[in-house]
């Protein structure tokens, strides 16, 4: 493909499809609205370098208007819907953020979470020969290796002043995933699903269902798995790895290869992900309904940069509302109303209290934690339930078990 004009280039070119290339690639990348705005011509078509075993992240979702502002209101980052241009009149009817800084600031937003040599990086399919449904099919996960800057448009030097601005969305990010030169065809530093390899196997073999070798992101998960890039959940990317898991140990009974050694490090990467999950995954959803308004997101986020492994991260939040800790830097404020409250649930309401902290120890949305937290006349049984389901099952079975338990658990808290 590297050798083809760009305009002869496949859609798959631009979609990630190259994110094996041993060689970098470049996108030369336009905005639409220059195609046919007077307003937009003076923006160039601009190249975006995405290095060898690289790709782009897109996060659609956080550019679309209708979710844009929430994410910024809950992340606590200057994102306003004042600076938006209404000049010409299309533009403030359209679904994305337009103006320059908003996008800047989204965009930085999305890739800060993005951690070099931490993070995971899922490619998923939408569709694949091997299945006929629309399941998220997961292509590969490595680790992300580098990340790189999101930079303005070009522009023609004799735009006029004031012009329009605009940012490209493509950041250009290269993960950990190389050929194994010790077994051809196979990868080392991540895991490639051996897709290929079974559709060839299953042309010769009629017996052989393509279908079960498949590894499919969890179905609560589709919006992690949707608007071309999106950050995934601890919690989800436990099922997923599980679920990648799973389908390398189904092919090793048909095809050859070094699945032991992939296997071996879907556990690390789970292993791992439970140091980073912690005891209280679901702790800034907790705190947000504790208070409408109160950001507890934020107060999470913040809070989680300053905590060991060995810390509790409830403890330290009741120190910190008890004004016993200082609150880190960048939280939210507390008040008094917000702190009075806290010692009240505490004092008087125990068992509210037991049950916020209990919902702080779920993968939940905040509108989840709200619904379950304003159920009050449930409290009772679910703090019974909660009590019984640990005193009744041996907890390195509760911890083995904990991926596909948190799914279960999310999508009993959704109904």
């Amino acid at each position: 493909m590297a050798d083809l004009e760009q305009d002869e280039k496949p859609a798959c070119y631009k979609e990630r499809g190259s994110f094996l290339s041993d060689r970098q690639i470049t996108l030369n990348v336009r905005l639409d609205y220059a195609e046919w705005s007077d307003a937009h011509k003076h923006i160039q078509r601009t190249a975006v370098r995405v290095p060898a075993y690289g790709a782009t992240l897109v996060p659609f979702r956080w550019m679309l208007r209708e979710n844009a502002y929430d994410i910024a209101k809950e992340l606590g980052i200057d994102v306003s819907p004042e600076r938006e241009p209404t000049d010409p009149p299309f533009l403030a009817r359209t679904d994305w953020v337009q103006n320059h800084d908003n996008q800047q600031i989204l965009l930085d937003a999305f890739a800060q979470q993005c951690v070099e040599k931490e993070s995971l990086v899922f490619f998923y399919a939408k569709r694949t020969p091997l299945a006929d449904d629309d399941r998220r099919v997961i292509v590969a996960v490595g680790l992300l290796s580098h990340k790189g800057k999101v930079e303005q448009y070009d522009y023609d030097t004799k735009a006029p002043k004031g012009h329009l601005r605009a940012m490209m969305w493509e950041r250009p990010i290269q993960h950990s995933i190389r050929p194994d030169n010790n077994s051809p065809g196979h990868f080392i530093g991540g895991i490639v699903l051996p897709y290929h390899a079974i559709l060839e196997r299953a042309a010769k073999d009629a017996s052989l269902e393509a279908p079960q070798f498949l590894a499919c992101a969890p179905d609560e998960a589709r919006t992690q798995f949707s608007y071309a890039s999106e950050h995934v959940s601890h919690g989800v990317a436990i099922t997923s790895l599980l679920a990648c898991k799973t389908a390398l140990e189904r092919p090793s009974k048909h095809l050859t290869g070094p699945w032991q050694k992939q296997i071996d490090w879907i556990d690390e990467q789970i292993n791992r992900l439970w140091k980073l999950r912690g005891p209280c995954p679901g702790l800034g959803s907790a705190l947000s309904a504790l208070e409408d308004g109160f950001n507890g997101t934020l107060f999470a986020l913040t809070l989680s940069a300053s905590l060991s492994e060995t810390d509790d991260p409830w403890e330290i939040t009741d120190k910190i509302f008890r004004k016993k800790l200082s609150a880190p830097s960048g939280a939210p404020k507390l008040t008094a109303m917000l702190r009075k409250r806290w010692e009240h649930l505490h004092k008087e309401a125990p068992k509210l209290a037991a049950l916020l902290r209990l919902l702080s120890r779920f993968e939940l949305t905040r509108d989840q934690a709200v619904r379950w937290f304003e159920k009050k006349d449930l409290t009772d049984a679910v703090l019974e339930n909660s009590i019984c389901f640990t005193s009744a099952i041996d907890m390195n079975l509760i911890r083995s078990g904990f991926g596909r338990l948190i799914a279960a658990s999310s999508r009993l808290m959704t109904y």
